[in-house]
């Protein structure tokens, strides 16, 4: 079968639906995948979960994955429209085999991809199985197998509701809560039916267009609305979920987003005033205020390549009770050492009933050092210009666990060529304002050439 090879990312495969992505491409995927796994974990009839988002032709691709998944022999559970959260909890509370759910995450309409896992939604990334994926997929090997599998549907949103209905939530103020028209609307709407939340509705209908604002809200403009929402209704705070409902996002009262950094300190507190010497992963692009804090209140921090594949691992390795990433993935050992964007979004509603703080207490103290955003530059070749900066900052203290890190007494910085696309992607912090600006401009004279 001719693909292209460039959908093959290092987490999950995305390209365009009905070009790259097709309903006999989302067979043949389904049927090779068993074939792999049958050889993986030697079992003959694996049992898979199938799932997807709510693009226009997810329902299509995945019906078609579910059907080479049983010609290849596996019996399928067909659990619909779900959130990515979600189906690694189908996944794990079926003690399924593997599973892939069809869903292009945050990425814009018309694109479209799958996220492959193992048994305990361990991911299949490239290094762990998917390039082996990839060269079946390439091949021309059969993958009907002797015996055709079942394939069942059942919706597992009661189940879902009712695990994450665990998190006994007493916030009584005013939020809002924007789904971006994605997975997790379904979901809120129902955890919403069931609470005493005091909550404003965004954009919790599933709509393939996305025709409110980006499926990703970090996209420039995407969070608008639901800050002129949150300042219409006097609301205390906003949170926003992306496309697939993995990710969450919090918004001040003021309307201005709450780093990852500070969401990472506020749950670390809470895990480490339960049970102090637990272990929490981190990205290296963290902040170093998340690193003293945790350190502060008794916890042993991992630092870990950035991407859910390497953070999930990490965290089961070393039972990690929380982990955080710069991009708003929040992980927890008590979500099966997964992403939830939802859980996420409660624990935090949690922690502020229980400290009677408002988001913005909670935060004040926390920025001590000047941090930039995530920059993204286009270049040629990566190595390169790591090589450069190496020999460039060869006074500091190097690290490669993801591209370069370099630390300074009082500034550090992160380099590393992007998983998904032809980027290079830059992180600085520093003491103060004056210092971050003259070390920014310092790496970016040598990117720019």
């Amino acid at each position: 079968m001719t693909i292209n090879p460039k959908i093959f990312k290092a987490y999950d495969i995305r390209g365009k639906e009905g070009q790259d992505l097709t309903p006999e491409f989302a067979k043949r995927l389904g049927g090779v995948y068993v074939m792999w796994l049958k050889k993986k974990i030697n079992k003959n009839n694996p049992l898979i979960i199938v799932s997807h988002d709510v693009r226009e032709l997810s329902p299509i691709l995945a019906k078609n994955l579910a059907e080479g998944m049983s010609l290849a022999g596996a019996d399928v559970v067909f659990a619909g429209e779900s959130s990515t959260s979600m189906y690694y909890f189908v996944v794990n509370i079926t003690n399924a085999d593997g599973g892939i759910m069809v869903t292009a995450s945050h990425n814009p309409k018309g694109d479209n991809g799958f996220k492959i896992c193992l048994s305990g939604a361990v991911t299949v990334g490239l290094g762990g199985g998917l390039e082996e994926i990839q060269l079946l997929m390439e091949s021309e090997v059969e993958f009907t197998g002797e015996k055709k599998g079942k394939i069942e549907t059942k919706f597992f949103l009661n189940d879902y509701v009712n695990f994450l209905a665990q998190i006994k939530v007493d916030y009584k103020e005013k939020i809002v809560i924007d789904c971006a028209n994605g997975a997790a609307g379904p979901i809120m709407e129902e955890i919403l039916s069931r609470s005493n939340l005091n909550a404003e509705k965004l954009f919790f209908e599933a709509d393939s267009n996305f025709p409110n604002h980006d499926p990703n809200p970090l996209k420039e403009g995407a969070l608008n609305k639901l800050v002129t929402k949150i300042k219409e209704v006097d609301a205390e705070l906003g949170i926003a979920f992306d496309a697939d409902g993995d990710r969450a996002f919090f918004i001040k009262k003021d309307g201005l987003l709450v780093s990852a950094d500070d969401i990472a300190i506020i749950l670390s507190r809470y895990f480490l005033q339960k049970q102090k010497g637990e272990n929490i992963v981190l990205d290296l692009r963290m902040s170093r205020k998340v690193l003293e804090e945790i350190k502060k209140s008794g916890g042993s921090v991992i630092i870990n390549k950035v991407g859910h594949t390497f953070i999930k691992s990490a965290m089961r390795k070393h039972s990690a009770v929380f982990g955080a990433e710069l991009s708003g993935h929040y992980y927890f050992k008590d979500f099966f050492f997964a992403d939830g964007g939802v859980f996420a979004a409660l624990m935090v509603l949690k922690v502020l009933a229980q400290t009677n703080k408002t988001l913005e207490e909670e935060i004040q103290d926390l920025h001590t050092y000047a941090k930039s955003e995530e920059m993204n530059f286009k270049i040629e070749n990566a190595l390169i210009l790591i090589e450069k900066l190496k020999e460039k900052f060869k006074d500091g203290e190097q690290k490669n666990i993801d591209g370069l890190s370099v630390d300074y007494p009082d500034w550090w910085f992160n380099l590393r060529a992007s998983n998904t696309e032809p980027l290079v992607r830059l992180v600085v912090e520093a003491k103060n304002k004056e210092l971050l600006d003259e070390k920014i401009g310092e790496i970016k004279a040598i990117i720019l050439g």
